[in-house]
């Protein structure tokens, strides 16, 4: 083989390598827009304390139930694979006071990215995390002023398949 077509060979599985690993990390940073959808709001747009309708009105698409005390989602996170999340927001009669998301991933690697990911993300917008059994947990406050607890987890282990939980959950004052 002469040093040019060598060269040639080179130069192409390097830029077949380099756009194999950019579509990792753009896979990654497409799931994570997707989950998040906005930074507005608690997650999604969505605070702690919206009513129902609010909440419907912010996230229409994908809803698969739907009660007086409960909305759950199902959403895709590619049409290419198993990748999904399930939101169900959870009401009583002050309006929403959880959120809780599941995500299921079809790596370990993915998992692993897209816990430290959130990890990053919400350490921007929460503040330090903290571990609390196993959970890694922030602070924050809804509108009423009451805390809410934001935990981390990812749950691989315990359920045999690639599963980060987030939840989010208002704390009342007595």
């Amino acid at each position: 083989m002469n040093s040019a077509f060598r060269h040639f060979l080179f130069i192409i599985s390097c830029t077949l390598l380099l756009v194999a690993c950019a579509g990792e990390d753009n896979t990654e940073e497409q799931y994570f827009n997707t989950i998040i959808k906005t930074e507005q709001g608690h997650f999604r747009g969505v605070e702690i304390g919206d009513s129902l309708a609010t909440v419907k009105a912010v996230d229409p698409d994908y809803l698969v139930f739907e009660s007086e005390e409960e909305l759950e989602y199902q959403i895709p996170l590619v049409e290419e694979d198993s990748s999904f999340f399930d939101i169900n927001y959870s009401f009583d009669e002050f309006g929403l006071f959880e959120i809780q998301v599941d995500i299921y991933l079809s790596n370990p690697d993915e998992t692993t990215l897209m816990f430290e990911r959130f990890k990053t993300y919400f350490n921007k917008k929460y503040g330090e995390s903290m571990m609390s059994a196993g959970y890694t947990t922030w602070l924050t406050q809804s509108a009423q002023k009451n805390n809410v607890e934001v935990s981390l987890i990812d749950e691989s282990t315990d359920f045999g398949y690639n599963l980060l939980s987030i939840t989010f959950f208002e704390q009342f004052s007595d």
